[in-house]
């Protein structure tokens, strides 16, 4: 099956309430609908999480981004300097970002990954995914589709580039809370 009709099943999937997995600029990742709370909780259950540790959004542009946090126009300039990239940024969510993902906190993760498949898919099936490695917790991320063993709907072929997990800024307090991949100065 080519990359075309890999998005496109990969689109029916999620549109239905399934679960995928796909290739990121960084690690392998799994996801869903971010407003379908049952395939939320089925990613918890699917990686043996613990519901107090909070997932991340993919989105695929800046639009998406606003439509689930709140963020000023000094952040934004910031982001416009680093996005599409290996960065997960922490962000004051909106009402419209469940507590489920965040485990309750007022915040949350997001990304716009540097990877093509992943905007696209996203872009076409026109709602943010969850994104998280797609193993179980605390085991190896896997970098390819090969290394995908979790019991998803559809994997999505392919390879990560970074092979290493993104880089993680609280944007808010000017904080590096996990250094990956992206490289990012705090001035």
């Amino acid at each position: 099956m080519d990359i075309k009709n890999q998005i496109e099943r990969a689109v029916e999937i999620l549109e239905r309430g399934g679960i995928i997995a796909y290739p990121t600029d960084t690690v392998f990742g799994i996801g869903c609908n971010i407003f379908d709370k049952q395939a939320v909780k089925r990613i918890f259950e699917l990686k043996g999480r613990d519901f107090n540790k909070p997932l991340s959004i993919a989105v695929s542009d800046f639009k998406m981004l606003e439509s689930l946090v709140f963020i000023n126009k000094q952040e934004k300039k910031i982001l416009e300097k680093i996005l599409p990239g290996p960065f997960t940024i922490i962000l004051p969510k909106k009402p419209i970002v469940s507590d489920l993902i965040t485990a309750r906190s007022e915040f949350v993760g997001i990304r716009i990954p540097k990877y093509k498949i992943v905007l696209e898919l996203i872009e076409k099936v026109g709602f943010p995914i969850i994104t998280t490695s797609a193993n179980i917790s605390g085991k190896k991320s896997p970098f390819n589709s090969k290394e995908v063993d979790l019991k998803v709907d559809f994997v999505v072929k392919g390879e990560c580039e970074h092979k290493k997990p993104s880089t993680v800024i609280d944007l808010k307090n000017k904080k590096i809370i996990r250094q990956g991949v992206g490289i990012f100065i705090i001035d």
